[in-house]
């Protein structure tokens, strides 16, 4: 059976921008390089960009170096490189902010090693996050990006965590790993409204240094430009409109109001026929 992953899932990859400098390119080769064993002859592939980092090399972009680019970044988004989504296996998010954006990767044990275990050098990718910030996101402070980097993982990747539990999140900002250990009441104002967003996931937050959250650190330094903002409430709360604020809750008749509400609203939308 051949993987062919969504373009939904691949895309901060494929729209990834061509690197303008050495650094650029050497996040660049760090995030690949992380997924050395899942990509055949990477080394060959990016050999032109790693000459291109070398001190005594000047930053001339040429054709060679482009197409290096390319053929890397398609080894990245195909299998074997990728995997299929296991349900039942743990999860791992890498998830980092930068000046500019945020960057996501969804990464489960690997089979084709036959790997079961949580050990960061067997961790496979599944998909990719990336999200260019508005201008307001942009003056946040950092621990406020640190978590909007979690709540834009957990929106994207909604279709794979909802309902699961063995979900561990990765983040460079140890000040944040205390915060989500402690109750709502007790984080920032802004803060607040963050893990409000997160309460319908189960999950825990888990310190490491920057410096091993590859794939997450590049995807937020280059970002896709999409600045949608990212909602408030999860779009599978509005389904319907239920205007019942004035109804006594414990009505009998509010559980009926509400399952007419639903079948209606079930009966009008596409997706949700699928499922019946």
């Amino acid at each position: 059976m051949v993987f062919n992953p969504t373009r939904s899932s691949v895309q901060a990859i494929v729209t990834m921008p061509t690197p303008t400098d050495k650094q650029g390119i050497r996040r660049f080769l760090g995030a690949i390089n992380y997924l050395s064993k899942f990509c055949p002859q990477l080394s060959s592939i990016t050999q032109p960009l790693r000459n291109l980092t070398r001190e005594d090399t000047p930053f001339l972009w040429s054709t060679k170096h482009q197409q290096a680019f390319d053929e890397a970044k398609a080894l990245t988004t195909s299998a074997p490189c990728l995997a299929y989504y296991d349900v039942n296996a743990p999860v791992i998010l890498q998830v980092d902010p930068s000046d500019c954006g945020l960057g996501a990767a969804l990464l489960q044990p690997s089979k084709q090693h036959g790997d079961s275990s949580l050990d960061e050098s067997s961790l496979q990718p599944i998909a990719y996050s990336s999200k260019s910030l508005t201008l307001t996101e942009q003056r946040y402070a950092q621990i406020e990006k640190e978590c909007l980097a979690i709540v834009e993982a957990f929106n994207k990747f909604d279709q794979w965590l909802l309902g699961k539990s063995n979900i561990t999140v990765h983040t460079d900002h140890q000040r944040l790993q205390s915060i989500f250990q402690k109750d709502l009441a007790s984080a920032p104002k802004r803060l607040q409204k963050m893990m409000l967003f997160l309460q319908r996931y189960n999950f825990t937050v888990v310190y490491r240094k920057g410096s091993s959250l590859h794939l997450a650190d590049t995807l937020s330094r280059a970002p896709c430009q999409d600045n949608a903002a990212t909602p408030s409430i999860p779009e599978t709360f509005q389904v319907f409109p239920a205007h019942l604020s004035n109804l006594d809750p414990t009505s009998p008749a509010l559980n009926d109001i509400t399952c007419d509400q639903l079948h209606k609203a079930t009966a009008s939308c596409r997706d949700m026929q699928l499922l019946e």
